[in-house]
C-alpha cells in the first residue's frame, strides 16, 4: 500500500491510498456481497441466504464494486488512523 499525505491545515488531512492487494479486495467483495444480500430477492432463497455465486448474477456488478472498494477504503482508513495514533473528528472519503 502507498500513501500520500497532505496536511492541509493544522487540523485537516487528505490521505490518498494506492492498495494493490488481491486477498484484501476478495475478502471485502465478499463482506460486500454479504451485506448487500440483505437486500436481494431471489426466488427459492430467503433474504440473506442466497449463495454468493447465485447472487453475483443478480446483482449489478457496479453496484458490488462500489461497495467493495468502499468497505476496502473503511479498512484502510482505519489502518492509518491506528498507525499514526490520529485523533478524528470526523472522516470522509471519495471513492
Amino acid at each position: 500500500m502507498k500513501t500520500s499525505v497532505t496536511e492541509e491545515k493544522k487540523t485537516k488531512l487528505t490521505a490518498l491510498f494506492e492498495v494493490d492487494d488481491r486477498e484484501l479486495f476478495s475478502r471485502m467483495e465478499q463482506k460486500a456481497l454479504l451485506q448487500l444480500s440483505d437486500h436481494v430477492s431471489v426466488k427459492g432463497y430467503r433474504p440473506g441466504k442466497v449463495p454468493l455465486e447465485v447472487l453475483r448474477n443478480h446483482i449489478d456488478a457496479r453496484i458490488v464494486q462500489e461497495k467493495t472498494l468502499e468497505l476496502v477504503a473503511e479498512e484502510m482508513l482505519g489502518k492509518f488512523i491506528a498507525e499514526r495514533n490520529i485523533n478524528v473528528i470526523s472522516s470522509h472519503f471519495h471513492l
